[in-house]
């Protein structure tokens, strides 16, 4: 990866994870107009295109540029880019009330396992992602405690690899439906207060 676009892309994540979305667009719209990326800078550079779509509430352009980043990371055996494609469709499907998005999960979970453990933040990152629908799946069948096992497991890893990462809050505002139905008020209502403190202001 070129030193410049590395730190571009770099930037790109930041303003992620600040809600400021619209410099994260077009940033990454001026990347894409650059010659002699490599094959990672095109993928990862689609990846937060798709990520920010989805932010933005542009759900079916969203879709379509992950599906095209599907097709593209699997040409290129770059199995973490096809998690980020299928973590956008996932949840899509979820806040669509789509209930295959318990299908998508499967095939998040198979393509995860079949990839090599690596302490790198890429793949530490994808992992964090995947705990969080691992809770979500178990809190929809009414497993409680494991749902928070996996919240909490998903919430420490990302406090280590990104402090700042927008999951963090999500996470967080997550954890109050299981302790809601456990009876834990208390819990709950620090997790939501928490939540909305970490949310950034964006643009």
């Amino acid at each position: 990866m070129s030193n410049s676009a590395s730190k571009k892309l770099a930037l790109v994540k930041a303003l992620i994870n600040e809600f400021k979305l619209e410099e994260a667009l077009q940033l990454v719209k001026d990347i894409e107009q650059r010659k002699n990326l490599t094959n990672d800078e095109v993928l990862r550079t689609q990846a937060y295109t798709a990520r920010i779509h989805f932010y933005l509430g542009l759900f079916d352009i969203a879709l379509k540029i992950a599906e095209d980043l599907y097709q593209k990371s699997q040409k290129n055996k770059a199995p973490l880019y096809s998690l980020d494609s299928l973590f956008i469709k996932i949840f899509l499907f979820y806040i669509q009330e789509n209930e295959e998005w318990h299908e998508i999960l499967e095939q998040l979970e198979d393509l995860f396992n079949s990839i090599s453990r690596e302490e790198s933040f890429e793949f530490q990152e994808r992992e964090a992602l995947l705990l969080i629908w691992k809770g979500g799946s178990n809190f929809s069948i009414g497993n409680t405690d494991l749902a928070l096992d996996y919240y909490d497991k998903s919430l420490t890893l990302f406090k280590r690899i990104d402090p700042h990462s927008i999951s963090i809050p999500h996470v967080l505002s997550l954890m109050a439906y299981p302790y809601l139905l456990k009876g834990e008020l208390t819990l709950a209502i620090e997790c939501n207060e928490k939540a909305l403190s970490l949310i950034p202001k964006g643009d």
